[in-house]
């Protein structure tokens, strides 16, 4: 049994001696309550607007997980075609996100709503509310899981260390970026591939965030999904996964991310 088998038997429902269990929430049980009773195909994708920039962005059925220490983590399953926009979402750093966001119908109309209240519509009946007290962002000090899929395979590490780097810094992958204030990062690489003599994946790990890379001349990002996802995917399937967006960047890559909110539960 491999290490994703153990973690599945810990979150196994029906087991008693089980650490919590899981839920797969799907896509429209998530915007339920944001269209008020329109037709469940009314919402097409979305859209967050701040200082830097208006980006698009997707919803995907997502994650619950509710563990007996009544913690709860809610895991939303995001993609989009530019890093920034997880920044725009997150805004890390800071307790308060002045974004605007948006759902956008297929019509192309735009409908602007509260991702604080979504989100409080959404785990409030189910007896869940946000870790921080006040008008901290549900979204505070959020765990971020970011998986990239790119065509080409990586000569060296330094080619690899910097677009995971990136990811974790949530900006673009061909930029110079570095920042000699971030000691508490940690790579992990794949073996050295020894037909190809490059590198496949690789992974920036960090507090609050695990930034991956891994490469596919196919760009067959569902199967590497699935992969990834072999995990998460543990219980109670609601719904099928949509699929995500195909990216443009100078890597033509693919982008998912996993925005974690961490939660408590009320007696």
């Amino acid at each position: 049994m491999d290490l994703n088998e153990n973690i599945k038997a810990m979150l196994s429902p029906g087991d008693e001696t089980a650490a919590g269990t899981g839920y797969i929430i799907s896509r429209d049980a998530l915007t339920a309550q944001m269209i008020s009773g329109e037709d469940r195909d009314a919402v097409k994708d979305f859209r967050v607007v701040d200082k830097s920039g208006e980006f698009t962005f997707e919803l995907s059925d997502s994650w619950l997980y509710v563990f007996r220490t009544r913690v709860a983590f809610l895991c939303l399953n995001l993609s989009f075609n530019k890093i920034e926009t997880l920044q725009a979402i997150c805004n890390p750093g800071w307790a308060y996100n002045p974004a605007e966001f948006f759902w956008n119908d297929p019509m192309g109309e735009s409908h602007p709503f509260s991702v604080e209240k979504w989100l409080s519509d959404f785990l409030s009946p189910l007896g869940i509310q946000k870790f921080f007290d006040g008008e901290s962002s549900y979204l505070l000090d959020a765990y971020t899981y970011i998986f990239t899929v790119v065509p080409q395979w990586f000569e060296n590490l330094e080619q690899m260390r910097k677009p995971v780097f990136n990811l974790h810094k949530m900006m673009p992958l061909d930029i110079e970026s570095e920042d000699e204030a971030e000691e508490d990062i940690r790579y992990v690489y794949a073996a050295r591939n020894q037909e190809k003599d490059a590198y496949r994946w690789g992974c920036c790990v960090t507090s609050q965030t695990i930034s991956y890379i891994v490469a596919d001349e196919a760009m067959d990002f569902e199967a590497e999904r699935r992969a990834q996802a072999s995990v998460l995917s543990i219980v109670q399937i609601l719904a099928d996964g949509d699929l995500l967006i195909w990216v443009s960047t100078i890597l033509t890559t693919i982008m998912l991310a996993l925005v974690t909110a961490l939660a408590i539960i009320r007696r």
